[in-house]
């Protein structure tokens, strides 16, 4: 795939993360005003969430894998705030093409911070969260709960 379907994926990725978010009744928010297609760092919060009352707030880091082998997390897994990471893989229409759009809704697999930071693997001084690590966590959105 190129860059710009990377960024697409990401883009898509990170409007259904909101919609999703949305749909269980989360307030939620792009907290970047410049979000990057593809996160190589953990530095940053993707969407901010709260719920109807306001009194809680959740945080959701989103990463695309478009090799759907492993996503890359820098070489600090320390860096890590967000609450919920979000790891996205480009979606498959039966037979390969769609009449309607180019590109279908991507896989979507929702890990818990501490579900990412006990499933990461350090390779040559970096860190990966490979798709085994990730792929039993497809559509877990209960773990995120309702607003």
């Amino acid at each position: 795939m190129t860059i710009q379907s990377e960024r697409i994926i990401g883009n898509i990725g990170l409007y259904h993360t909101c919609r999703q978010l949305s749909v269980l009744g989360w307030k939620a928010s792009m907290s970047r005003s410049r979000w990057k297609h593809i996160s190589r760092n953990i530095n940053g919060i993707d969407v901010r969430a709260s719920n109807q009352s306001s009194q809680r707030e959740i945080t959701v880091q989103v990463l695309v894998d478009m090799d759907s082998k492993s996503v890359p997390f820098g070489n600090e897994i320390e860096n890590l705030s967000a609450d919920f990471v979000i790891v996205c893989t480009p979606g498959r229409i039966e037979g390969g093409k769609s009449d309607k759009a180019p590109y279908p809704l991507p896989n979507i697999f929702v890990m818990t911070n501490e579900e990412t930071r006990t499933s990461v693997t350090k390779t040559e001084g970096s860190y990966f969260l490979d798709r085994d690590a990730y792929s039993s966590h497809k559509d877990k959105w209960e773990k995120i709960g309702f607003g």
